[in-house]
């Protein structure tokens, strides 16, 4: 809806009065009533590059309950919002506020009329409206739980997606905006800006940006700032899902020989045996591959392979099937990471890629791949150094 009017049979919850400049309210009071933004966030700051329109590229969702320097010092928002301090405020029977606005679509209808006051008012005022637009909304997400984003990110109809925000975010509003009146014109300019730059956290969609637009054309990148600090969380939960999907699954299928693997007094046969074991035991778990893909036996394991890994053994007493395996899972990573290469190429680390993929080609390759790795050799001589050490011994033998 991006016609400017709210369509059907609700109307703008406000009397438009004309705010020329709310600069008092703006620029003079306290960013929030209850002091400045958090600093800490749920998750890793995002670092990435800006949506249009907007001035900054990270957005820190503050951590629920989190105490704040300063002017935030006196007041804890972890405790449950109260609105007896506010006069005039529409509350129900339970004495909770109820949000003055019906629907998505009359919110996003209001917004797109107050936007022709906003674009009116100087630069510097328009700026602060956003800093401060973003301060309540950030606030705002950082005092939900984790499973309450989890659950708001899977909500994709607007209208379903209004229901379910609109509530908490009309009682956290009430209860921290303090300095604006609720009889100013600013005061729904502020609460239906923040509103829907909230439910647009939501609602971006990053591969589909013409899917979504806020009413206020200055907080389409404010919306962006959020939507990516609502991914940072939502990530998090999945890569914690995933990871305990991977222990699981690293307990069933355990290699039998794991606590050999550190070993560097077995025979030849025996780490020939306890590598191979571990290499199966990776391959059952498997990976996520560059396309998100979960791939299992993506290792081949030859007997060629394992006859030359068994004379890497032989003539290198001092290496345990750990030290092998180390760079083994080097390889292997650097190998799921990108398209498998198809053909050799200098400056791509070919061998390591290609090692982690075949047992034949770690084993003949290790000297070139412990070169790019940049690792500490796991064996003092490879199978070239063998080679030629072989040839030395048979001609002494025939010199004799």
């Amino acid at each position: 809806m991006n016609n400017g009017e709210a369509d059907g049979h609700d109307e703008p919850f406000v009397e438009h009065d004309e705010v020329t400049s709310p600069r008092s309210e703006l620029l003079i009071s306290p960013a929030l009533d209850g002091g400045s933004p958090a600093q800490s966030t749920l998750s890793t700051p995002v670092n990435s590059s800006p949506a249009p329109g907007s001035s900054h590229s990270t957005c820190e969702i503050p951590a629920s309950g989190e105490n704040v320097e300063g002017d935030m010092a006196t007041d804890n928002l972890s405790a449950p919002p109260s609105t007896s301090h506010i006069s005039g405020v529409s509350e129900d029977v339970k004495g909770e506020c109820i949000c003055p606005i019906s629907s998505y679509e009359q919110l996003h209808g209001n917004n797109r009329l107050l936007d022709e006051q906003i674009q009116k008012w100087p630069k510097d005022v328009r700026e602060s409206f956003r800093q401060r637009v973003l301060e309540i909304s950030a606030r705002f997400l950082g005092e939900q739980g984790e499973n309450t984003i989890d659950d708001w990110n899977y909500v994709k109809d607007p209208e379903e997606l209004f229901q379910e925000i609109a509530p908490s975010f009309t009682q956290y509003f009430h209860a921290t905006i303090r300095s604006v009146p609720e009889t100013s014109p600013l005061h729904p300019i502020l609460f239906g800006g923040a509103l829907e730059c909230v439910m647009g956290a939501f609602l971006w969609d990053n591969y589909r940006r013409d899917f979504w637009c806020h009413g206020m054309d200055g907080l389409q990148g404010t919306s962006h700032d959020l939507h990516l600090g609502v991914y940072q969380v939502t990530e998090a939960i999945h890569q914690r899902a995933v990871d305990e999907e991977f222990d699981e699954r690293g307990r069933e299928y355990a290699s039998p020989d794991e606590d050999k693997e550190g070993r560097a007094d077995l025979s030849p046969a025996e780490k020939t045996r306890v590598f191979r074991n571990a290499l199966s035991a990776r391959n059952k778990v498997g990976w996520i591959f560059y396309d998100q893909t979960h791939r299992t036996d993506q290792i081949r394991v030859t007997r060629t392979g394992l006859a030359l890994l068994h004379r890497v053994f032989e003539h290198n007493p001092d290496t345990s099937p750990a030290d092998l395996l180390r760079a083994m899972d080097l390889c292997t990573d650097a190998f799921r990471n990108q398209p498998a290469p198809k053909t050799f190429r200098k400056g791509v680390n070919w061998h390591t890629r290609m090692g982690g993929n075949d047992l034949w080609c770690f084993v003949m390759y290790l000297k070139a791949i412990v070169r790019d790795l940049g690792i500490s050799k796991p064996v003092e001589m490879f199978l070239g150094d063998i080679e030629d050490v072989e040839e030395e011994e048979s001609e002494e033998l025939m010199a004799a």
